[in-house]
Formats: structure tokens, C-alpha cells, sequence
């Protein structure tokens, strides 16, 4: 499913995108390019490229504070799919552009606060934008529950960032979080010291609290929230997607078998 809203905000971050006047250096050389070579078909190639050179900057800018892995590369495919698309003419003028550019390191804007934060307002609203529909998607299949009376305030804060985690599609942290409901609601119903994890659930089937699925259920939570934790190889392994989805549903299925008075909204 497609949603409505997301569509017309992606045309409309396009329009504001294009609408901005800020451009690193390396992109005034393309503009220079553009105004130099006004041959058939080169304007709207030129044009293409600064935008995948804009949208590599802000990618960049991002990637520089929240992550471990390699830059991107500033001749993308995006890029490159324009590129061999121009007259001979102005791909000497851009790739001397490109070279004299790099050489003086006038393509990083890192130095312009103003233009730091007009790359990250540009790659995060991209973001979220493109996330929208992937999280309209997930929601929808959630059935609606109402919340237990006996829910205390640390299990509802787990559920709801649980539930955060999986619309917008961050795995370890929905894995982790559905652990931790469930050893939270565990701890609820079957009180005292235990072991281990394990030993708890087992208690709880004792008790009658989990029935035979719902404890099959717990060891499935558990396991994927332990490997989401100590071992990402193991649980990256297959369908992510598929496996959140897994965890979540049946997480949700034993609060409400746990807890007791969660009733079907629906």
C-alpha cells in the first residue's frame, strides 16, 4: 500500500529541494558547467547531476555523525547515469571541475554551519519521507489491543518504543525491546529470583500463566532478542523484515496472555 500522504510529500520535498540556492563549491563548478554549455540536451543532465551531487553532500553529512562505514562516493550511480549521458564537451569541463576541485578540497561544506545543517535537514526529511509508506504498512496489519489495567509504566515504555522500533524498521533495537517486554512482563506474573531467563519462563508454564504455544513463543522472543544483542551475524540471517514481525506478534500475543485483561479493540 501506497500512502497518499508520503506521495504528495515527496513531491513536495522535491520542488523545496530544488528551490535552495546553498551549493558547495564542487557543485558551482556544475553550475558553471551548465551555464557553459548550453548544448541540446546537456541542461537537464547537468541539472540531474547537481541534485545527485546534493543528495551524496547531505548522505555524506549524515553518515559523518551517526555511522562507522565509508563515505559515499561523490560519482554515484546517479550521477554517473547523467554523466555519460552529456556532450564530450561539458564531461571534460565537469571532470576537470571534479579533479581541480577534490585537489584544493573544496567540495567539503563541512566548514559552513549554515550548509551543514541545510545537508542534514535535506537527507533527514528524505528519510523520513521514504520511510512513511513502509510505516503505514506495519501499522495497519497491528491489530488494535486495548492496554492491561496491570501494565505498569516500565512495560508500557518498553511497548511503545518496541513498537517505534518496528514501524519505522530498526530490527535490533524491536528485538532487544521485545525481550525486555517480555522478561518485564515475566517478572510481573512470576515473582522471585531465578537462574536464568529460561528458568522463568518454565515457571510461568508451571503455573499456568503461559500456555504451550505462548511458552514456545517466549523461547522464540528470547532467542532472537539475544542474538539481536550478542551475536547480529546469526540474527541477520534470512528476512529481517519477516523475523521483526515474528517477534513482535507473538511478544504482543503473550502481554496479552500474561497480563490478562487485554481485550480485541478491534
Amino acid at each position: 500500500m501506497t500512502s497518499r500522504r508520503a506521495k504528495l510529500m515527496r513531491e513536495f520535498l522535491e520542488m523545496c529541494n530544488d528551490a535552495k540556492d546553498s551549493y558547495s563549491t564542487l557543485e558551482e563548478v556544475f553550475l558553471f558547467a551548465q551555464e557553459q554549455y548550453v548544448l541540446e540536451g546537456d541542461d537537464v543532465h547537468i541539472q540531474e547531476i547537481c541534485r545527485a551531487l546534493k543528495d551524496v553532500a547531505a548522505r555524506r553529512q549524515a553518515l559523518l555523525r551517526t555511522s562507522l562505514s565509508a563515505l559515499p562516493e561523490v560519482m554515484n550511480e546517479n550521477f554517473l547515469e547523467h554523466f555519460w549521458a552529456l556532450s564530450p564537451e561539458a564531461q571534460h569541463e565537469i571532470q576537470t571541475g571534479i579533479k581541480n576541485s577534490e585537489a584544493r578540497k573544496a567540495d567539503d561544506p563541512w566548514a559552513d554551519p549554515k550548509l551543514r545543517s541545510e545537508y542534514l535537514d535535506r537527507h533527514f526529511a528524505s528519510e523520513v519521507v521514504e520511510m512513511l509508506d513502509n510505516v503505514v504498512d506495519r501499522a495497519t496489519a497491528l491489530t488494535p489491543i486495548i492496554a492491561p489495567r496491570s501494565a505498569g509504566a516500565e512495560i508500557q515504555a518498553y511497548f511503545a518504543e518496541a513498537h517505534q522500533a518496528y514501524l519505522f524498521g530498526f530490527p535490533v533495537a524491536c528485538a532487544v525491546l521485545c525481550r525486555a517486554i517480555l522478561e518485564c512482563a515475566l517478572r510481573m506474573k512470576v515473582q522471585g529470583r531465578f537462574d536464568s531467563f529460561s528458568e522463568r519462563i518454565e515457571e510461568a508454564f508451571a503455573l499456568g500463566e503461559l500456555s504451550q504455544e505462548s511458552r514456545v513463543w517466549a523461547y522464540d522472543v528470547k532467542e532472537i532478542g539475544d542474538k539481536a544483542i550478542h551475536n547480529y551475524q546469526r540474527f541477520s540471517r534470512g528476512d529481517l523484515s519477516d523475523k521483526i514481525q515474528e517477534c513482535i506478534v507473538k511478544t504482543r500475543a503473550i502481554v496479552q496472555e500474561l497480563l490478562g485483561d487485554v481485550a480485541d479493540a478491534s
